[in-house]
């Protein structure tokens, strides 16, 4: 988590629909370590931005980097358990 709302994760998380990130239903559940959980915080994202030079090269993993854009911030002055 990198603020209210924007998450960072990797590209390749994004390679199976990268041809679409448009219409890419994406969800995050924060706070857990499973989507089981009953208390997990859960968000909507509206936008995937994939750094610009990932290629999803086999030689190394250079560039794999993607920002997610929350559709809701997350609450930060909200203790969670």
């Amino acid at each position: 988590i990198l603020s209210e709302s924007y998450i960072l994760t990797g590209a390749q998380c994004f390679d199976n629909i990268r041809d679409n990130l448009f219409a890419a239903n994406v969800t995050i559940f924060a706070g857990v370590h499973r989507r089981s959980h009953s208390d997990a915080i859960v968000r909507e994202v509206d936008q995937i931005i994939l750094h610009p030079q990932w290629n999803n090269s086999r030689l190394g993993d250079d560039h794999d980097i993607a920002l997610l854009h929350l559709v809701e911030p997350l609450d930060f002055s909200t203790t969670y358990r």
